[in-house]
């Protein structure tokens, strides 16, 4: 088997870091028990799982990011962290949520 070439580990390389930032961006609808997505104020509420920003943590770290200033590949899951401030997430457990 051969090995990649630096080409392609490049490619991979920014693959992995858009793919990161367009979930953490986007996220997952929450759904309820009928499997239906949750609004909230009239829109869908989204998701990101602890799991997926550990991995974007330790992505940045990896490649020693700590700011993502003029890293091209990065800075698409810097700028999707930063737009998860504006998720319609109030901090409270939904209802349906509630045991």
């Amino acid at each position: 088997m051969s090995k990649a070439d630096d080409k392609e580990l490049d490619s991979l390389h920014g693959a992995l870091a858009q793919a990161l930032a367009k979930h953490i961006r986007e996220g997952e609808p929450v759904l309820d028990k009928d499997n239906d997505p949750i609004l909230l104020n009239g829109k869908e509420l989204r998701k990101i799982s602890p799991a997926t920003l550990s991995v974007a943590r330790q992505f940045l770290k990896d490649n020693h990011i700590e700011s993502g200033v003029g890293n091209k590949d990065t800075s698409a899951l810097q700028q999707a962290m930063d737009d998860m401030k504006n998720m319609p997430f109030t901090g409270e457990v939904p209802a349906e949520f509630k045991q």
